[in-house]
């Protein structure tokens, strides 16, 4: 029994994919029922890099960090919360609100490396008072 050939698509150094090298490996695979020249370079067109599927909206790769209603609104619901944050739920957080969260913590410890998440709990003590609501 033959094995199914694999396509693998030809990627130039910058890490992007050829169409005109892909077409020829459409033909060489499937022969007469390759899409036509023109349907595999508007899919090129149409499939930029960085995104996933044809319906996405393009992607940058980077988490905004400026200021638009979804942060504010993001924030806004961290402060009505009224309980600690677990370790689960502050790794769940977008990064903006982390590093929101965290600066005073971080300006504190200096960038410190702690041996145990003990050592850095009890040297988180010393340093640091409780973070208010108007912080």
């Amino acid at each position: 029994m033959e094995k199914p050939k694999v396509l693998k698509p030809q990627v130039q150094k910058n890490m992007k994919i050829i169409p005109h090298k892909s077409l020829a490996q459409l033909q060489i695979a499937f022969d007469d029922e390759t899409p036509c020249k023109t349907n595999i370079y508007n899919g090129f067109v149409e499939f930029k890099p960085g995104r996933i599927n044809l319906s996405d909206g393009f992607r940058d790769g980077h988490p905004s960090t400026t200021v638009n209603n979804k942060n504010i609104d993001d924030m806004r619901s961290i402060s009505e919360i009224d309980v600690p944050l677990t370790y689960h739920a502050i790794r769940s957080l977008p990064d903006t609100l982390r590093l929101f969260l965290f600066s005073k913590i971080k300006s504190e410890l200096g960038g410190e490396r702690f041996s145990s998440p003990e050592e850095a709990v009890e040297e988180h003590e010393k340093y640091v008072s409780e973070v208010t609501m108007e912080e």
